[in-house]
């Protein structure tokens, strides 16, 4: 459970000789951690061949209290392969990333709460 900060208000008054007490309502603050999005990479297959293929998988988990916008995901693929142009899916749904020499970047316009699964294929040269 996250760490929450409780805090009232509290005064008090004597009249004619008598002390009254008065509280505000109770406020509540969730200590949000620092950690917001966590990523894990798995490949298909540890060993790859000349003219093979190898599908990245990443699984990105937005933990959170609302969707994150403009996220950005960026991918440096390795030397000696190159990406395999329409194998780069979000949720199994297809989608354009930009390529610039070997960076594979993609700007979720909202990354969601919980998991999103993004994958790519990339051929070994």
């Amino acid at each position: 459970m996250a760490t929450q900060y409780v805090n009232q208000a509290t005064s008090n008054v004597t009249i004619s000789g008598q002390q009254v007490n008065f509280s505000s309502n109770s406020v509540t603050a969730q200590l949000l951690d620092t950690t917001l999005v966590t990523l894990v990479k798995t490949q298909s297959s540890a060993l790859v061949v000349s003219g093979g293929s190898i599908t990245y998988s990443i699984a990105i988990t937005n933990l959170s209290l609302s969707p994150i916008t403009n996220f950005n995901f960026q991918d440096i693929i390795p030397t000696g392969m190159t990406y395999q142009t329409g194998t780069f899916k979000i949720n199994a749904a297809t989608q354009t990333p930009v390529i610039a020499g070997q960076n594979l970047s993609y700007v979720f316009t909202t990354l969601p709460i919980g998991l999103s699964t993004v994958s790519f294929t990339c051929n070994v040269t």
